[in-house]
């Protein structure tokens, strides 16, 4: 475990980072990747635990970053966390995986929100889906959107809330994206109508 070079009157203990395992050496060898001697005088270097790393020639193994990880002993790198996973803080084994309503893109730290507008209903996805025409969410980190109600509307994907009818128009069912128009001889003249009044003896209307 100590080399010396010819005419040396004493053997030299392997520096940090470096070992010999066979006596009557003239040089020590660099620990390999994965691997790390932290003392001087090493016969052999041990393997870095899961959630670190080492090059060769190591004298300590390094914690993987956030956003990164490593499952596995002996490794000289660690691995991204892929996207819909995180890793919040240094020397993680694995990646923790995001909760619906939430989302990640690959070598995240944190899970973010979705926003208002989307959903996500899985856990461990990449992104987050708009809420399709006739249904909205209005806070952020939803699983699902919720149905606008008969009288209201959602025209577009990713409503942030649904819109009433007006006067002369009306939604019979939940769930519409956009309002019917009262028919000749029918009137509504109040919002969220969901339905139209037919005129009464004497009186008349056109659409709307």
């Amino acid at each position: 475990f100590i080399a010396a070079a010819p005419g040396s009157g004493s053997c030299t203990a392997c520096a940090a980072g470096k070992f010999q395992d066979e006596p009557a050496q003239k040089f020590c060898d660099p620990c390999t990747n994965g691997t790390f001697a932290s003392g001087t005088g090493s016969t052999v270097c041990g393997k870095c635990p899961v959630g670190k790393f080492a090059t060769a020639g190591a004298a300590i193994c390094t914690s993987c970053a956030p956003g990164r990880f490593q499952n596995v002993t002996g490794q000289s790198t660690c691995g991204i966390c892929p996207a819909g996973k995180f890793s919040d803080g240094p020397g993680n084994a694995i990646c923790g995986v995001c909760a619906a309503g939430k989302f990640s893109a690959s070598g995240s730290t944190v899970c973010t929100q979705c926003a208002a507008g989307k959903y996500q209903d899985s856990a461990g996805e990449p992104n987050c889906d708009n809420c399709s025409p006739g249904k909205f969410s209005n806070t952020t980190g939803s699983t699902m959107c919720t149905t606008c109600a008969a009288g209201f509307i959602a025209k577009a994907d990713s409503a942030t809330k649904c819109t009433a009818c007006g006067p002369g128009y009306y939604a019979d069912s939940a769930g519409q994206s956009k309002c019917s128009m009262c028919q000749n001889g029918t009137y509504s003249n109040g919002v969220s109508n969901v339905i139209c009044s037919s005129c009464t003896n004497g009186t008349f209307s056109g659409f709307g």
